[in-house]
């Protein structure tokens, strides 16, 4: 993965304040084809993170941005949010420590990730647009920035489509 040399500076936000914003940005700037069905637990109505607000944008802008891709700009997008709790043996599964986490599901009902391609998916530079139309390094720079808050991105795929799935260590106020 690619690495940001010095430290970019953190701070505590609401993720719900902050997926609303997120949200009300994509609306706007995508075409009225993509629809968006938004759920948010109440339990992470209370949650913070500590993370660079920017950077929380440009991961999910970027995950909802590739799902409008796959969906060739016409269809829903589905960002679900809720709080888990992690224990030792599944956050091990991800590479994490166990503890609190905001799971926010971006899921899409495009043509999915080919299983080929899965294992490739957060490389830099990994691509499955034409050329000219991607540097391959969205995906992989998300994974970064999920990576150093102590988080992490998967992905999968579902009967209609593909999920990818951010896990950010939160509190609850």
């Amino acid at each position: 993965m690619f690495s940001r040399h010095g430290q970019v500076e953190k701070t505590e936000v609401s993720l719900a304040a902050s997926l609303d914003t997120v949200v009300q940005f994509a609306r706007e700037a995508l075409p009225d084809t993509v629809t968006f069905d938004v759920a948010i637990e109440s339990s992470l109505a209370k949650a913070t993170a500590v993370v660079n607000p920017t950077e929380l944008m440009q991961v999910f802008t970027n995950l909802i941005l590739n799902a409008t891709q796959a969906m060739d700009d016409t269809g829903e997008i589905k960002i679900a949010a809720s709080h888990v709790d992690l224990t030792e043996n599944t956050a091990s599964g991800f590479g994490l420590r166990a503890g609190s986490f905001a799971q926010i599901d971006v899921i899409d009902n495009g043509s999915g990730i080919p299983e080929t391609d899965m294992s490739r998916i957060f490389d830099p530079y990994f691509t499955t647009k034409r050329i000219g139309e991607g540097t391959g390094l969205g995906l992989s720079i998300a994974y970064g920035i999920a990576r150093d808050w102590g988080g992490t991105i998967t992905a999968a795929n579902e009967a209609d489509g593909a999920r990818f799935s951010v896990f950010i260590p939160s509190s609850l106020q």
